[in-house]
């Protein structure tokens, strides 16, 4: 009877390990996190600078990035400011420390987005890249209409340890009284840890598939823009369609994984603002 009663509570704990793993499978969650600027792009020009949004919405998108094989995916979508707090998806979790309109800065918190080699079959042999944590900072300034903004991230994974800096320029169009339309440009900068991680062939790797041995090092990764349709349908309810181009560029467009260098995602969805 006490055999079969530790049989089960170790059945138990396997059952749960494995319900755990598949509601907070990494990669669903990395995709998840990624559209939540979605909710962030449709009240950022709002009167009322408080606000929470829920939404659904789905995303057409490479399988990881260098893929040329696509994937579908749909997902909720969540996003909020309250006073100087404010969290989407680009920025992470961030604090305002100014009380001047046209500048923002302060700390940050942001969810690593590391890889799964079960991601796409390109990626198999080559292990998983631990998710994680990582902080920063961040500096946003108002010109012209224009937000031009610059943050540095550095992850916590003992894995990884990388250092990345993005830069970005957006503005939102007022069409009508019904219609914005949000654009963006941005690049990104990364260390040799960073370039290593995800782009770089080891040794063992090249031993466990058919790549080479590729060594990745500093600088930019990609260049990218981006335009997001914005339909207001009422005070609570907008209906969004964007796309986004990324052109992969110094080391990384040369790694053997990089088999499309310019990588496009399109997404659609609505929202609901409280």
């Amino acid at each position: 009877m006490q055999i079969n009663m530790w049989e089960s509570i170790e059945q138990g704990k396997k059952y749960g390990k494995r319900l755990a793993e598949k509601v907070l499978d990494m990669k669903a969650v990395c995709i998840w996190i990624a559209l939540l600027i979605v909710g962030s792009n449709c009240f950022a020009q709002q009167p009322n600078p408080n606000y929470f949004s829920l939404g659904a919405v789905g995303l057409y998108m490479p399988e990881y990035e260098g893929s040329d094989e696509m994937q579908l995916l749909g997902f909720p979508s969540i996003a909020f400011k309250k006073d100087r707090w404010q969290f989407d998806a680009v920025n992470g979790l961030r604090y305002n420390f100014s009380a001047d309109g046209n500048y923002s800065y302060g700390p940050l918190v942001h969810y690593f987005f590391g890889r799964e080699e079960s991601d796409s079959a390109y990626l198999t042999g080559l292990g998983d890249i631990d998710y994680g944590l990582e902080m920063g900072a961040y500096l946003n300034y108002s010109l012209a209409g224009w937000t031009l903004g610059g943050s540095v991230h550095r992850d916590l994974s003992k894995q990884v340890g990388g250092l990345r800096l993005k830069l970005a320029a957006d503005r939102m169009f007022m069409l009508n009284r019904s219609n914005m339309l949000s654009v963006q440009v941005d690049t990104e900068w990364v260390d040799e840890k960073y370039a290593d991680a995800f782009f770089a062939i080891s040794t063992e790797q090249a031993l466990a598939t058919d790549y080479s041995v590729y060594n990745a090092s500093k600088g930019l990764k990609h260049a990218g823009v981006s335009a997001t349709w914005i339909h207001i349908v009422n005070p609570h309810w907008q209906a969004i369609v964007g796309v986004n181009a990324k052109v992969l560029v110094g080391s990384a467009v040369d790694s053997p994984l990089v088999f499309d260098d310019t990588l496009i995602s399109t997404v659609a969805g609505v929202v609901y603002r409280f």
